[in-house]
């Protein structure tokens, strides 16, 4: 009788470090499956490139050999790290999630695999000349309808060739969104001397929207994407600027409270930010938030409380992201 009990104990004990083991592994998730939940979100995925050479672009950064050793192993752990982020961000059973800085639909496909094909996906090749791409990702109850994309055209740099404007047209709920993605022109060169290069963007992206607006007159806008600017730059109040639907920067709040999706010197910067029509208020509350874990972030050293990127510089940290993503729930 003593042996049994103790071979008992034994087992029991077995099984609590096996489920211990299981709930270590297993992606955070902050919330169930909520079957009337929606959210607006969006995520760049720092330089997510396969291994595989596309003689088309400028990817040699990322392949096998280069300074980076780039690698396959890297590159499904960068998967998982990515899954783990959206698959806590977004556990309802519908949302919109807009991403930036990837290479082409295959790895997108690739995420989405480590997420249970729970996403539809929607992307085209842009002319930029790493090839990085944006794209959108639809769950549950969003449906899509049409997807229009377009190049943008500098007046001072006409052979300027950069992310492209995607617009998707989908329905949810019975309500008809216009969803453009965006990843506006970097700072390089300083904020100053490339702001205009944003503010002609952000002038194509309004004015693509408005158009379609005057075609779908009972739709609502979104804007979502990695703006390089502030909420309170120039470019902003261009987007926000509509003789026929202005629109709200959901991210003014958190911009004002000096947080952020980017930290840069010490100081973080609203860069990722979702736009909505001002109608679409009259659909319910929508409550914005950087969506930061303290598993994403660096926990130690010089950088501690920073995003975890994949890189710093050369050297690889097998982290998430240098963005935190950003995220809209809405509540009726």
């Amino acid at each position: 009788m003593k042996k049994q009990l103790i071979v008992f104990v034994l087992i029991l004990g077995v099984l609590a470090l096996f489920q211990q083991s299981c709930r270590v592994k297993q992606p955070v998730s902050n919330s169930v499956k909520d079957p009337s939940s929606f959210s607006l979100a969006f995520y760049n995925l720092e330089n997510l490139f396969d291994t595989i050479d596309d003689p088309a672009i400028n990817d040699e950064e990322f392949l096998p050999g280069s300074k980076k050793e780039w690698n396959s192993e890297r590159y499904n752990h960068k998967l998982n790290r990515l899954a783990q982020v959206i698959d806590s961000l977004q556990p309802g059973s519908n949302g919109i999630l807009g991403v930036c800085e990837f290479e082409n639909e295959s790895v997108l496909s690739d995420l989405n695999k480590r997420l249970n094909g729970a996403y539809q996906i929607y992307t085209v090749p842009s002319p930029d000349a790493r090839g990085i791409d944006v794209g959108l990702l639809l769950k549950g109850n969003v449906e899509h309808l049409e997807l229009i994309h377009k190049s943008y055209v500098f007046i001072d740099e006409p052979d300027m060739r950069t992310r492209n404007l995607q617009i998707s047209r989908v329905n949810w709920n019975g309500n008809m969104l216009l969803v453009a993605v965006c990843h506006m022109p970097s700072r390089r060169g300083g904020q100053e001397a490339s702001a205009g290069k944003r503010i002609q963007v952000a002038q194509q992206v309004r004015g693509a929207l408005d158009s379609l607006l005057k075609v779908y007159p009972q739709a609502y806008s979104v804007v979502m994407g990695d703006m390089n600017d502030e909420p309170s730059d120039s470019s902003m109040q261009v987007l926000k600027a509509s003789s026929i639907q202005p629109m709200l920067n959901l991210m003014d709040g958190i911009h004002a409270a000096k947080e952020g999706s980017y930290l840069y010197k010490g100081k973080w910067d609203c860069l990722d930010q979702i736009l909505i029509g001002s109608a679409m208020n009259k659909l319910g509350s929508w409550t914005p938030l950087v969506y930061k874990r303290d598993w994403m972030l660096e926990q130690e050293g010089k950088y501690a409380g920073s995003p975890w990127r994949t890189f710093a510089g050369n050297k690889y940290l097998g982290g998430y992201s240098d963005h935190l993503p950003v995220i809209v729930t809405w509540k009726p």
